[in-house]
């Protein structure tokens, strides 16, 4: 199991709170809610297990030996047994939230078609974009573990589909790190996804070519910028819609230019509107223990 032992803190911080809860945990895995909050900058742990880390909230650095990788709600964790981490906060303020799936070993040899999960290219490449499916069905479990049902057969079936959809969806083989332009990239991203961002300002900043960062770019994460940032707003949304009465003011704290500009994009990438996913978690919501945002105003246009 994945254990962190956080240094004491050093300021004050405005996003989540520290906790580690159970969520699910029968016989297919082990699944916790788990969250670092800005306070704490480094934590060291090892983890006895593979486990495989989906990132909701927040940006961190994941270092393993020399082998160090910006985490985001874009990116999905696979730890593999036995391995030594450190773990930062690069962007100011700002911790992270993640949900932890720790696997049955036989569970997992099974997804991994008795190879031996060690050489599946998900654990070997560390990290992989974050599909679309992934990201709902961690909202579903943390939303079904909210309203007490995570312990059920819902909350075990929900735990095995989060694990077969980031396995079948790794890419065909494992790429090298992002280049550290890419890294610098995704923490002003993070840093600033409700506010209007602009190519040559962004390329200014990191001291390189609009071409060259828009192709480094795609070329490491599998989708260009603008897609990159919207999935970073629409992300935040998935923990915003069950707390926020008015979706108008929801999309222009997150960025978007108007209520029916967020709906498009919501609905393109989820399949649903806001207000069909906001009624869906009603019910059972999403408890995360992140304070009220503070989005800039240049967030508004």
């Amino acid at each position: 199991m994945l254990t962190r032992n956080p240094k004491i803190p050093l300021a004050s911080s405005r996003d989540v709170k520290d906790r580690r809860s159970r969520l699910v945990s029968g016989g297919a895995a082990l699944v916790e809610d788990s969250a670092l909050s800005f306070l704490n900058p480094v934590a060291l742990g090892h983890s006895s297990d593979y486990q495989v880390v989906v990132p909701y909230y927040g940006a961190f650095t994941w270092a393993t030996g020399r082998l160090s990788t910006l985490m985001d709600v874009n990116r999905v964790l696979f730890v593999r047994a036995g391995e030594d981490f450190r773990e930062t906060h690069p962007i100011a303020g700002t911790g992270h939230a993640s949900l932890i799936v720790t696997p049955n070993v036989q569970v997992l040899e099974e997804m991994c078609r008795g190879a031996p999960v060690g050489r599946h290219v998900a654990f070997q490449s560390t990290s992989q974009p974050l599909g679309i499916k992934a990201r709902l069905l961690t909202h579903r479990i943390l939303n079904l573990a909210a309203d007490g049902g995570g312990e059920g057969l819902e909350g075990d079936e929900l735990a095995i589909a989060v694990l077969q959809d980031v396995l079948a969806n790794s890419m065909d083989r494992a790429l090298p790190p992002p280049a550290r332009i890419v890294n610098q990239t995704k923490q002003i991203l993070n840093a600033r996804c409700c506010e209007a961002v602009r190519l040559d300002d962004l390329a200014r900043e990191l001291g390189v070519s609009g071409v060259y960062l828009t192709q480094s770019f795609t070329r490491s994460e599998g989708m260009p910028l603008y897609r990159y940032l919207m999935q970073l707003r629409l992300s935040r949304a998935l923990i915003e819609l069950p707390h926020r009465d008015s979706i108008t003011d929801l999309a222009l704290d997150l960025g978007f230019s108007s209520h029916s500009h967020f709906t498009a994009a919501f609905r393109a990438s989820f399949g649903l509107t806001p207000s069909e996913f906001r009624a869906s978690s009603l019910s059972q919501r999403t408890e995360v223990s992140v304070q009220a945002i503070r989005y800039p105003s240049s967030a508004r246009r």
